[in-house]
């Protein structure tokens, strides 16, 4: 069918009639394997993983929502995570859904796999007042001339689309298709069938991250690739809609494999950092404040960089007092920085506010 941009477009069923096993894309699928693999294996050894991926999913909340036009910085929404009581300014808001939404479908995709539920359970945890699949016409436009470049299929012919789409997730690989090839796919399909009025984009990486988990490349999802898409976004965009209006499916999946290359020597450098700074800020608690329970407080530290005493009384189940002294003695000693705002304390954890984000 002939793209028209003024026209609903109907994506075919995946996967594509053209050559998945292209030179170019086994050839990348080689390096880009490897490197997947070897991030698989590496948080298989560390042990506790998603305590040293917090900030990585932090990051790439930030990352994602800013291709949308949503701006904050980690700082600002890890002090919102922290200060509970204080009014939490939109940005904030919005990227604190987004990993509420990441966790979620973690805790969530065994349970439902890459299906309807899981979707649906994704954008209503990231968009506030969600209703589900759009019931309306949307389209794309040019930002600055506000000419439509895409049009998605009309809202009546949304379940089919998503069903097709489910299946092909969830299919036991019958095309014999590349594993990470077909999370290109699905990426590229879901984002052109656009089922919701808002959190199309987000939700749609949110799914990646989270199929690359389903297809067993990973155990857990710490592979994001928001920052290289940022860093690209130019590229993301016409490549996208070069599939949609010629069939240019090798120079798409070629970017998105790329990606995905680039973001696994990107985590696997930041896990290892992280993991080193962990068992050396461990070590020197135990050393120098024998009565904090050292294992326990590090934890927390990296899974809050930024806390005060309400929280880490909560989290780590001392007295107030208790946590308030904890985190001034640390702060003397160099580990934490402290700021005060109105009523309100934070404390930084140094080592990955000045070396690791």
């Amino acid at each position: 069918m002939k793209f028209d941009p003024q026209k609903p477009f109907n994506p075919p069923p995946l996967p594509p009639s053209v050559d998945l096993d292209s030179l170019p894309i086994l050839k990348m699928l080689k390096d880009v394997g490897r490197e997947v693999a070897e991030l698989k294996g590496y948080c298989a050894n560390v042990p506790n993983p998603m305590v040293l991926m917090s900030m990585a999913m932090t990051k790439e909340s930030v990352e994602s929502s800013k291709i949308e036009n949503i701006h904050t910085t980690v700082a600002s929404v890890l002090e919102a995570e922290v200060d509970s009581q204080s009014e939490k300014r939109g940005p904030d808001k919005e990227v604190l859904r987004y990993r509420t939404a990441i966790r979620w479908g973690m805790d969530n995709l065994a349970k439902l796999s890459l299906s309807t539920r899981l979707i649906l359970g994704l954008h209503e945890k990231l968009v506030l007042n969600s209703s589900g699949y759009r019931k309306q016409q949307n389209a794309i436009a040019n930002q600055i001339t506000g000419e439509k470049i895409y049009i998605p299929p009309v809202a009546s012919r949304l379940v089919e689309h998503m069903k097709a789409w489910e299946n092909f997730a969830n299919s036991e690989n019958k095309e014999n298709i590349d594993p990470l090839v077909r999370c290109a796919l699905c990426h590229y399909q879901f984002e052109v069938i656009h089922p919701f009025g808002d959190g199309n984009g987000r939700t749609g990486r949110i799914l990646l991250a989270l199929q690359l988990v389903s297809e067993k490349l990973l155990n857990y999802p710490v592979l994001y690739i928001s920052g290289y898409l940022n860093r690209n976004r130019s590229e993301y965009y016409r490549t996208l809609l070069a599939v949609t209006e010629s069939q240019a499916w090798e120079e798409y999946i070629l970017f998105i494999l790329e990606g995905f290359k680039v973001q696994a020597v990107k985590t696997k450098s930041k896990l290892f950092q992280m993991e080193q700074a962990f068992k050396s800020l461990e070590e020197a608690l135990r050393q120098d404040h024998p009565r904090m329970n050292a294992l326990d407080l590090v934890n927390h530290l990296f899974a809050y960089p930024v806390t005060s005493p309400t929280l880490l009384s909560r989290e780590i189940g001392v007295h107030y007092q208790t946590a308030s002294k904890y985190l001034q003695e640390l702060k003397e000693a160099g580990i934490l920085s402290g700021e005060r705002s109105g009523k309100r304390h934070f404390f930084y954890n140094n080592v990955i506010f000045d070396h690791l984000l």
